[in-house]
């Protein structure tokens, strides 16, 4: 799904949605996976970045979401801090989520 979103390849479902609306449809999900590792989570969004809107397929961003912060669930499990964040900032004009 992120190949294909790399490549610009078009998907069925490309929609209009702004930044806000599409990670606050991901953030129960995130949550609940991050609390099942007893880690804690967050998610802080730039105003900016929150107002911008996309053309994307909601789902496929939610997958790729999702697989990142299974990943950090999953090899992240040994680290003393047990946080996982979600950021969305502007970073020269093109909005760039990051989980770490």
């Amino acid at each position: 799904a992120y190949a294909r979103l790399e490549r610009g390849r078009p998907s069925a479902t490309l929609q209009p949605l702004a930044i806000d609306e599409l990670l606050a449809r991901c953030n129960r999900p995130l949550a609940e996976r991050a609390s099942q590792a007893d880690m804690q989570w967050s998610m802080q969004i730039d105003p900016i970045a929150a107002a911008a809107v996309c053309r994307t397929d909601p789902g496929v961003v939610e997958q790729i979401l999702f697989n990142l912060v299974d990943n950090c669930c999953k090899y992240g499990r040994t680290e003393t801090a047990k946080r996982i964040s979600l950021t969305a900032t502007v970073v020269n004009r093109q909005v760039e989520i990051a989980v770490s």
